[in-house]
This record gives C-alpha cells, sequence and structure tokens, in this order.
C-alpha cells in the first residue's frame, strides 16, 4: 500500500509542477492533495501544524503571484492602474474566454487595447506594456515552479527524516 500511495503522490507532486505552465491543470491543488494522502501511509506521516501553516503561505503567494509580477512589468512599462487592472482582467478572463493560451493573450491584448485606445499612448508603448504581460506569465512561472520545488522538499524532509 505504501508503495502505490508514494507513487500517486509523485505523480500528483509532477501534475502540480505541469500546471504551472499549461492552465485548466491545477498547480497547487495537487501538492495538498499528496500531503493529506500522507495519512494514510503505515504508519501514518504525522505533519506538524508548522508544515500546514507555511505551506498555506507558500500556496498564498503562488496564487497572487501572477497578479503580482503582471502588475511590476505593467508598471515598469510606465502602465497605469487601468493597465494593471485590465491586465488582471486578462489573468481571469482570458483561460475561459479563449482556452488555455488565453493566460497569456488575455492579458496581451486588454493591456495593449486599453493602453492604445483608452490612455492614447503610442503603438510601440502599448506593444511593450502588453509585452511585459507575456514577460510576467513566463516570470510568475519561475516562481510557482520554485515556490512548489520548496513546498515538496519540505514535505520529502519531513518525510525522510
Amino acid at each position: 500500500m505504501n508503495i502505490i500511495l508514494a507513487i500517486i503522490i509523485l505523480l500528483l507532486f509532477i501534475i502540480s509542477l505541469v500546471g504551472v505552465v499549461v492552465p485548466f491543470i491545477p498547480d497547487t491543488i495537487p501538492l495538498w492533495v499528496a500531503f493529506f494522502l500522507s495519512r494514510f501511509f503505515e504508519p501514518p506521516l504525522a505533519l506538524p501544524t508548522s508544515f500546514w501553516l507555511a505551506m498555506l503561505v507558500i500556496t498564498l503567494l503562488a496564487l497572487s503571484s501572477d497578479f503580482i509580477v503582471n502588475s511590476f512589468f505593467i508598471k515598469k512599462e510606465g502602465g497605469t492602474r487601468w493597465t494593471i487592472l485590465a491586465g488582471s482582467i486578462g489573468l481571469l478572463a482570458g483561460p475561459l474566454v479563449i482556452g488555455p493560451i488565453g493566460i497569456i493573450v488575455g492579458p496581451f491584448v486588454l493591456v495593449f487595447v486599453v493602453s492604445f485606445l483608452g490612455e492614447k499612448v503610442g503603438g510601440d508603448v502599448a506593444w511593450n506594456r502588453a509585452l511585459g504581460t507575456v514577460m510576467a506569465f513566463f516570470s510568475s512561472s519561475v516562481i510557482k515552479i520554485g515556490l512548489q520545488l520548496i513546498m515538496i522538499s519540505w514535505y520529502l524532509y519531513i518525510l525522510l527524516f
């Protein structure tokens, strides 16, 4: 039974890492499922309260990283609160409207349109702001993978030591 659970947990870890770059595959949820499954080991793995609190904080950081990094890159290119809002809406609506690629295309298009038409900046400025959202996606993916590797490493440390 422990071998089967270990394989399932390993698969959940892999799914969580893949979920960072593939929209509609959850990224942190499989980690939490893996952590909860450890209660079924023989003997059960007792994860301390400090572990659960740290995982909660890291999960919240991972979930908010898209918005934080997106805002940073838009601001870096001179974006206003309206373009930042457009980028955030694009992050939420893009995947729902046009599918998985929408997590990149949604913020890009909305930031470009709001910059170019709403704020009446030049095409080059609007393009740079919109391109910032693409850079934000890749940057936040790296951040989320790093946070997830910390979560997995901490779990394995408790499991093995």
